[in-house]
């Protein structure tokens, strides 16, 4: 690798990135003592959750400024930040990852209301997301997380 190659990986590897976390499988539980119904979601499922996931996460987080004939323009460019998805094996290991990372960077947490796939009306929780932020910041959390 050329040293002008290198510098730019270095570069790339400290650029803020947003991390999408997504489960295998999704466990709802029917009622108290019962076994938990899992769901397994597609790779489309996956994508399409991560897009709901990361929108949200801008829609709380976007600031405008407005000029003065009232326009509104978005403070932060958001598009500047790849996403990177990940996945873990369950519900159960995707809130333990959103608890650690809670509080270390600001996150996002999308739930998915569908009766006739979950069984329930309450939101179910199906991914997450991190505000944009540096992989050393999360590294300690997410670092063992695989590609989806």
């Amino acid at each position: 690798m050329t040293k002008k190659k290198q510098a730019a990986a270095k570069k790339e590897a400290v650029r803020e990135q947003i991390y999408v976390i997504v489960p295998n499988t999704i466990q709802v539980s029917p009622g108290r003592g019962a076994d938990p119904d899992l769901y397994y979601g597609s790779r489309g499922w996956a994508v399409a959750q991560s897009v709901h996931v990361v929108a949200r996460m801008i829609w709380e987080n976007q600031e405008y400024s407005t000029a003065d004939d009232g326009s509104r323009d978005a403070i932060e460019d958001y598009s500047k930040y790849p996403v990177i998805l990940l996945g873990v094996r369950n519900s159960k290991e995707l809130a333990k990852v959103y608890e650690d990372l809670d509080g270390v960077v600001q996150m996002t947490e999308f739930r998915d209301v569908n009766k006739k796939l979950y069984g329930t009306t309450d939101g179910v929780v199906t991914t997450i997301c991190t505000s944009p932020c540096y992989r050393e910041d999360v590294e300690d959390v997410i670092g063992h997380l695989e590609l989806y």
